[in-house]
């Protein structure tokens, strides 16, 4: 389970900045350019907190007793009883705003689509250090993480975190360098995904894995000209998944630290495949073989 900050200050002071009255009047446009200045003085800080975009993602973070400071509801939108009831036990105030706001805050956040009406602020999510997961290769024969090697698309990192979070892996190992932040965008192709999925942030991905190898990890890269296909027996031992940009693929220091590169056919004209597909293709396959009691055919 992941841990949060514990600060309690509040990223987005919208009872100051936009009131939340859905009988609001039209401002005036000295107030206007006041509120616009508040916001991006004070709301927009990155490190302040995150927005959760969507209904799905916003009950996930409410079933994980995730800290959210509020829910923006979008005014005239029915919510799911289950969100209202999971919000109302939790004390989470609903924010309704009027359309013009509500879609103000959605464009500023970049989330102008998939938000279903709602959209929710928490804490930041807690990054974990590298030194804390490792040790599961000696405690788990079976540990998971999948790591992400210049996947700089948000919306690729999120749909990524879902499909790892679904294969069960234990954490999703990313690069503080030419990696796509966890933005509503992100949020939202997860699917409440960041709630169950820990994240460890390291400096650089060629020295941890490096490292990981040195602590009994095996390491498997996704690429196009791999020497093994994706169905071979290679998965009977702590793994971590590699997985390349759709473009470029995995670089070739990474691939020089796999224990074996892994390729999955793919018919032409078609050059490759999108780096969540790929994910999510050779993750299963894994927990297939797993399942199976399948060894390993590598030395």
């Amino acid at each position: 389970m992941l841990e949060f900050s514990s600060s309690s200050k509040s990223p987005m002071q919208w009872s100051e900045a936009f009131p939340c009255s859905d009988q609001d009047a039209i401002p005036t446009a000295a107030l206007f350019v006041r509120h616009v200045l508040l916001f991006f003085s004070s709301a927009m800080q990155p490190n302040d907190g995150i927005y959760l975009c969507g209904i799905n993602a916003t009950l996930e973070a409410l079933g994980s007793h995730a800290p959210i400071e509020k829910i923006f509801v979008r005014f005239g939108s029915e919510l799911p009883p289950s969100l209202r009831r999971l919000a109302q036990d939790q004390q989470i105030p609903l924010a309704r705003l009027s359309h013009e706001k509500f879609d103000r805050l959605a464009k500023q956040i970049g989330a102008v689509k998939h938000h279903q009406n709602v959209i929710a602020l928490r804490q930041q999510y807690r990054e974990l250090p590298w030194e804390s997961v490792r040790p599961l290769a000696s405690s788990n024969p079976r540990a998971l993480l999948v790591a992400c090697d210049q996947i700089t698309d948000p919306h690729n990192l999120g749909a990524i975190a879902r499909t790892a979070a679904a294969a069960g892996a234990d954490a999703l190992l990313l690069s503080v360098h030419n990696t796509a932040p966890i933005t509503p965008t992100a949020t939202s192709a997860a699917a409440g995904a960041f709630e169950h999925l820990p994240v460890v942030r390291v400096r650089s991905l060629v020295t941890t894995l490096a490292n990981a190898k040195d602590h009994g990890w095996w390491i498997i890269g996704t690429a196009v000209n791999g020497t093994h296909h994706y169905t071979e027996q290679l998965y009977e031992r702590p793994l971590i998944v590699v997985i390349g940009s759709e473009g470029s693929g995995i670089r070739r220091s990474v691939q020089r630290l796999c224990d074996a590169l892994v390729r999955i056919p793919i018919a032409a004209p078609i050059e490759s495949l999108n780096a969540s597909v790929a994910a999510g293709i050779i993750l299963f396959e894994l927990r297939r073989q797993q399942s199976m009691g399948m060894g390993s055919n590598v030395a």
